[in-house]
């Protein structure tokens, strides 16, 4: 016998995955209601929005009554704003020339993206500084052991989600490559124990790409601006001598903050990041004449977190559409306005890193070249260092 109520079943299924039953949702503020509707084939007649922007309605439908109830907003202005919406995304890869049909998902996945990259970029980058081929420089009496200079670091930094959230806001990414390096210029300094054989070693920094000619227009329209601070301390279980080896143990801490950055008249993409980590390390060095090779071994808990922000000026990107887009996009239908975050926390992504390199020391004067790579991440760093040494 055929089962018509199953036959029935079935059918209903059939037709709601084939996308021809729409999802609604109604908006309530003071007297007015209006009701959305998903885009669907058969839904010809009724007013509709992209999937995306009713996903938006949906998640912030409360913002979204109190800014039209705010405003006064009528049912009509909403009848003759929302077929705009509409209109605008049919045009996004015709003739705006978007690469996505859905910008704001794909800016929101691809700021989240971003900021997985930096938690992992920033503490390479960090732990290349203050980097010594010497595993234990000396004590600081009776004959001073100590040091001061400059070091110059980079540590292997993706932007492809980066790139891919500045595309979906209409930027102009140009000629931006898929990866860079996360720079670093820091001031150092290491000073030998007093009594036990152990050094301790400071440093700082601050930098900003927008004022770096070179680094302004090989990145534009992306642009970096962070600090750094940072400290550790060496103890020398092996002190060495002659060709013997120096074997020391050691940990430290770094914290930076900074921002990123990537605008154009019409948008504009905001990243405001601090990174905390620490690290357990052994490093072992021998001094050959004037060269000094060395190699170890860090283990990195990083603490991070990334705040990001939009502003799109949607009217102005989606010239044939306003003012009306600019009027859903203040009553944060297609708001033009919208944040989220990322981060990691201690312990949660351990990061090993070997290191190795060579120094050359030339009486007082010490040039040390070094690599790292962090072997979770994947991440190649590394560093050369000028300074002055007893």
């Amino acid at each position: 016998m055929i089962n018509l109520k199953g036959l029935l079943c079935l059918a209903v299924a059939g037709v709601a995955a084939a996308g021809l039953f729409a999802e609604t949702i109604t908006l309530h503020w003071g007297s007015n209601s209006y009701t959305f509707q998903t885009e669907t084939p058969s839904a010809a007649n009724t007013v509709q929005v992209p999937a995306e922007v009713f996903k938006l309605i949906q998640q912030n439908q409360a913002q979204i009554e109190a800014a039209l109830q705010n405003y006064s907003v009528t049912t009509t202005e909403i009848n003759n704003a929302a077929p705009k919406i509409k209109e605008a995304y049919a045009k996004l890869q015709s003739e705006y020339g978007f690469e996505t049909d859905a910008p704001i998902t794909t800016v929101t996945n691809g700021l989240n993206g971003f900021c997985n990259d930096l938690c992992d970029s920033l503490p390479n980058s960090q732990t290349q500084q203050n980097v010594w081929a010497e595993a234990w420089i000396g004590k600081l009496f009776p004959f001073p052991h100590l040091g001061f200079g400059i070091n110059a670091g980079v540590s292997k930094m993706e932007i492809t989600a980066l790139k891919d959230a500045a595309k979906a806001l209409s930027i102009d990414v140009k000629d931006l490559k898929d990866s860079y390096v996360l720079p670093t210029v820091t001031a150092d300094v290491r000073l030998g124990g007093i009594v036990f054989p152990f050094d301790v070693g400071l440093t700082a920094m601050s930098i900003d790409t927008s004022k770096i000619g070179s680094m302004e227009s090989a990145m534009d329209p992306v642009s970096f601006d962070f600090f750094t601070v940072g400290g550790d301390v060496r103890y020398a279980i092996m002190q060495g001598g002659g060709i013997r080896p120096k074997v020391s143990v050691g940990g430290g801490f770094y914290y930076t903050d900074g921002s990123v950055n990537v605008n154009d008249d019409d948008a504009k993409a905001s990243l405001n990041f601090n990174s905390t980590t620490i690290f357990a390390s052994a490093q072992a060095s021998v001094k050959l004449i004037c060269l000094v090779p060395f190699a170890g071994a860090r283990v990195l808990f990083s603490k991070s977190k990334v705040d990001w922000n939009v502003d799109a000026k949607w009217d102005r990107i989606f010239t044939g559409e306003s003012p009306e887009i600019a009027d859903v996009a203040k009553w944060g239908i297609m708001p033009s306005k919208f944040a989220g975050s990322g981060e990691s926390d201690f312990f949660e992504d351990i990061k090993p890193q070997i290191f190795g390199g060579v120094g050359i020391d030339l009486l007082i004067l010490n040039v040390t070249a070094s690599l790292s790579y962090d072997i979770a991440g994947k991440i190649p760093s590394g560093a050369v260092s000028l300074r002055l040494a007893l």
